[in-house]
């Protein structure tokens, strides 16, 4: 299976695809929400992601055997609760809200 998390400005642009960067992520569930937690995060992307933390649309998606089966769009209603440690270069996301969706009918 593989799995990979678009982290997105409102307008598309695109600030981050853990999938074409080469880095794993995670994704847990929280108290309030779900938490992203990516590793080897440079500290440009992730200066530029809380620089945009009010208007983040992330995107997770899994795929096998080149067939995508499930996807979500997670967002905050809140202000998405997004933190870096430089010394490990990893990106925390937490954010309280989430929709899954399909493209077959696009």
């Amino acid at each position: 299976m593989k799995k990979k998390l678009l982290i997105k400005h409102v307008t598309g642009r695109m600030l981050f695809n853990t999938l074409s960067a080469g880095v794993s992520f995670d994704v847990e569930m929280a108290v309030e929400g779900w938490i992203f937690t990516v590793q080897q995060v440079p500290a440009d992307v992730a200066d530029l992601v809380r620089g945009y933390k009010d208007e983040l649309n992330l995107f997770y998606m899994e795929e096998e055997n080149g067939v995508q089966y499930n996807k979500c769009w997670y967002y905050g209603r809140r202000t998405p609760d997004v933190r870096y440690d430089k010394a490990d270069q990893v990106l925390t996301i937490g954010v309280d809200s989430r929709k899954a969706y399909t493209n077959e009918k696009v």
